[in-house]
């Protein structure tokens, strides 16, 4: 396996949705699909995790390293926040392991272990109803 290294790029406007994922009763992380693929739902979110390419991506800006999905040739999103350890010293039998881990957790998630986000007028009616 390698690092996908991503090309910096000029910021968008257009906000894709956020999902969470949780992988367990005590771990979660984050799937942001790519701009392309911002139209996605939850059955999709799925599929793309559980049948695209997963690969470690170099260290971000705070020294962490992320995962990004893809398939044969377009990248679909990125999964973050995953508990992994490494950073920009890991060596790749490190990189490699984290990346077969998040796999393995990521082939055991249904969809009721996804979710959206509320948004502004969930939030606001839960706070309502405090």
């Amino acid at each position: 396996m390698t690092i996908h290294t991503t090309k910096s790029r000029k910021s968008n406007t257009t906000i894709a949705a956020t999902f969470n994922i949780m992988l367990n009763d005590d771990e979660s992380v984050q799937f942001n699909p790519t701009k392309t693929f911002a139209h996605v739902d939850i059955e999709q979110v799925l599929k793309i995790i559980t049948k695209g390419k997963v690969e470690a991506c170099e260290v971000n800006k705070k020294g962490y390293i992320n995962y990004q999905v893809s398939d044969s040739n377009k990248t679909l999103g990125f999964i973050n926040f995953y508990a992994n350890g490494l950073d920009e010293d890991s060596d790749i039998e490190d990189i490699d392991a984290s990346v077969d881990n998040l796999i393995a957790d990521l082939s055991l998630v249904k969809v009721e272990n996804i979710s959206m986000p509320m948004t502004s007028g969930e939030a606001d009616d839960l706070i309502a109803g405090l």
